[in-house]
């Protein structure tokens, strides 16, 4: 008699596995149909409980071809381990109203939007996203428009918001900065020396770094050009940010910071570390933030000239960085990711993009824009 029942409860496992099974391949079809429609943005709540690693499997390669914001809870540690997306974890604490604060905190939804031509700098700017494509002479927005500036080798670099509704950029390969109205009316200005780095100055002209001519460009709106030296040669300045009434540069050939006043004063303070590489610079509410792309760090100078320096992950690279008011964010272009760091130089938040990506120009003003060379621009954006 038990042998009996034993067999009916086989039999009646067999036939709820197979049942199991079956809209389990029921799911997965209706899955893979939602992820090529149009939909911008799916959620999928801890999808590998209960299924065998081949099923797992083909969960993984249903979800693949999606190409929106794709956003899922697991605690399966090897599914996480292969997931090519960002990996967000949630830290533990006593206090629930602390994990509520972690996780406003923390919840952000991620998509990337294709841009033909390499996109290198980026920055929001009336009302559109603007990219300038450094390989095919070309900026473009996200919402489609594209300006050719009709010289393929101009290699349009860093790009900001002007004071004049404009986006101003530096043409590195033949010694141009370039306008573009938000009405679309495209103009330049030439300056030799390589310009690369840009921002507006304190004075509310257009400030650059000549590359090969150590020195600094000002540019004012009206099209009227100056430059200064930077007083050391060979240091080949990069990137440029205003800061205490001051512009402040990076020296990536000579392992320094300058500062230079609007009269062209300038006051070089050398990194604690030596051959660091510096690059990218940005602005924040206690100090200047920059990147040190061959040390693979971040550091911070305060008014007075004193440095901190930050470890990041070994062999990232780091390049462009965005000064936020509690920290920056930091574009780490051997990587693929997006990090972003707290006043303490910690680690708090990482975005992967895959590889061959390569993170370069970065803009963050309460929601994060990224250009990734190898053809997009990732928005990143916090929710709540």
């Amino acid at each position: 008699m038990s042998t009996q029942l034993s067999l009916h409860e086989k039999a009646a496992e067999r036939a709820r596995l197979e049942q199991a099974w079956q809209q389990w391949e029921d799911d997965v079809a209706e899955l893979r149909m939602l992820v090529r429609t149009t939909a911008d943005r799916v959620a999928y709540g801890r999808p590998t409980n209960h299924l065998s690693l081949v099923l797992v499997e083909e969960l993984e390669a249903a979800l693949d071809p999606y190409a929106g914001a794709l956003v899922v809870v697991s605690h399966d540690r090897r599914f996480a381990s292969r997931w090519r997306g960002t990996v967000i974890d949630f830290p533990t604490t006593p206090a629930t109203e602390s994990r509520s604060s972690t996780w406003r905190r923390a919840v952000m939804s991620v998509r990337e939007i294709a841009v033909e031509g390499a996109p290198y700098g980026v920055v929001a700017a009336g009302g559109e996203v603007w990219t300038t494509l450094v390989h095919t002479g070309r900026v473009a927005t996200v919402s489609g428009r594209v300006f050719d500036l009709e010289a393929p080798e101009s290699r349009p670099s860093v790009i900001v918001d002007g004071p004049d509704a404009a986006v101003w950029f530096t043409r590195n390969g033949d010694d141009r900065v370039g306008r573009i109205g938000y009405d679309g009316v495209a103009s330049a200005v030439q300056i030799a020396g390589a310009p690369y780095g840009l921002c507006v100055g304190p004075d509310g002209a257009l400030w650059c770094t000549l590359m090969s001519n150590d020195a600094i460009g000002r540019i004012t709106t009206d099209g009227e050009v100056t430059t200064y030296p930077i007083g050391t040669t060979g240091a080949f300045p990069a990137m440029i940010t205003t800061y205490a009434g001051d512009l402040w540069f990076t020296l990536n050939q000579a392992n320094a910071i300058g500062r230079m006043t609007v009269a062209g004063d300038v006051t070089t303070y050398p990194l604690p570390t030596d051959a660091t590489g510096p690059v990218g610079i940005s602005a924040g509410p206690d100090g200047v933030w920059f990147t040190e792309l061959l040390a693979d760090r971040v550091g911070r100078i305060d008014v007075d000239g004193t440095i901190e320096e930050f470890a990041l992950p070994g062999g990232s690279k780091p390049h462009a960085v965005a000064a936020t008011p509690d920290g920056c964010w930091i574009t780490l272009w051997a990587a693929a990711e997006l990090v972003q760091v707290d006043a303490e130089g910690n680690i708090t938040q990482r975005f992967g993009f895959g590889d061959g990506a390569e993170p370069h120009g970065l803009s963050a003003d309460g929601t994060i824009w990224v250009a990734l060379e190898k053809g997009s621009v990732a928005h990143i954006q916090p929710h709540g």
